[in-house]
């Protein structure tokens, strides 16, 4: 059996070396030119009450087990900053704010004032708590982080031009905002939060901008990349889940416990969508890119929705997905 602290460890390579998922940009990653699945991809507009949902049990997990947990204590000055020591991310020879990269850093932060107490890194998170709430949009109370670079997967598959918005960075920072306010118990964290969580259920059809997408046959899917037919990444997905796994924890929301549950289902009956049987898996439903350490992301990804949920089907699955590749 791993020690936590290995635990730990092996769940941050599968988190905290994602820095906006440069791998779809290298030539580490391999494409098949096939046609993406021929399915519709038109919304359906319904009360979130009627998606497709399963009432899978929902663990609360102690602190060393939760997703984004790492046990080195994160550094102040390995990265580009702006002025205010904002970190900056360098993109095509220039630099900009990335509300994933952001978040993923106030998580560090936490979790080393978690482990230390040391007000220094509550106060650096809060640093950038206020760099994501000077930039976001609101659309019917809800908060969205916009990214304001273009940005492509590989070979060009797609490409967003700015502005544009991602569901695992709603997701990340939702993370971020609910941790920030149990650590500092200041309310206007939580009330922060709560805006974030809200993007989380205006759907596509309705609002613009927008990360949730309910389809034909009424799943429920947070998209990484909006686009007119989504494309559903895996990785993130499950991400911006945790999300709402984190906002349920602290708030007892029975929204967000709805739509965890829901999230849930939809990936537990599309995953062989995503499977490639002895190959590496897909990194998006849609389109036929593959990456051996995405393929290892989805694993681990899958490990702790079995801890969530105790649910056996996460543990074959993460077995099978293991079995098919490992490097």
């Amino acid at each position: 059996m791993r020690s936590p602290a290995n635990q730990g460890r092996i769940f941050q390579i599968a988190v905290f070396s994602i820095l906006f998922h440069l791998f779809i940009l290298t030539n580490s990653c391999v494409r098949n030119f096939m046609t993406p699945e021929s399915e519709s991809c038109e919304e359906l507009i319904i009360p979130l009450d009627s998606v497709i949902t399963r009432d899978y049990k929902i663990n609360i997990l102690d602190r060393v087990n939760l997703p984004y947990y790492r046990w080195e204590l994160a550094s102040f000055d390995d990265y580009t900053q702006d002025k205010a020591g904002v970190i900056l991310f360098e993109w095509e020879g220039n630099t900009y704010y990335n509300s994933t990269q952001i978040s993923q850093k106030m998580l560090q932060f936490l979790q080393s004032y978690d482990r230390t107490k040391d007000v220094k890194y509550i106060n650096e998170t809060k640093k950038f708590a206020e760099k994501m709430v000077s930039r976001a949009i609101v659309q019917d109370s809800a908060f969205y982080f916009p990214f304001d670079f273009n940005w492509h997967l590989k070979e060009r598959v797609l490409e967003l031009e700015p502005p544009w918005y991602c569901g695992m960075a709603q997701g990340q920072a939702l993370s971020a905002f609910i941790r920030l306010y149990d650590a500092s118990k200041d309310d206007r964290y939580l009330k922060l939060a709560n805006k974030i969580q809200k993007s989380l259920t205006l759907i596509k059809g309705n609002y613009d901008p927008w990360v949730i997408y309910i389809d034909q046959e009424r799943y429920y899917w947070i998209e990484e990349y909006p686009e007119e037919c989504p494309n559903h990444v895996l990785n993130g997905f499950i991400f911006a889940l945790f999300g709402l796994y984190d906002h349920y924890r602290f708030t007892n929301d029975s929204t967000s416990l709805h739509l965890l549950k829901a999230g849930i289902t939809t990936v537990v009956d599309h995953i062989e969508g995503w499977r490639k049987p002895g190959d590496i898996s897909k990194y998006t439903y849609k389109y036929h890119i593959t990456s051996g350490f995405y393929h290892t992301v989805h694993v681990k990804l899958l490990e702790k929705l079995f801890q969530i949920t105790d649910d056996p089907f996460f543990k074959e699955m993460a077995d099978a997905f293991r079995s098919d590749y490992w490097e």
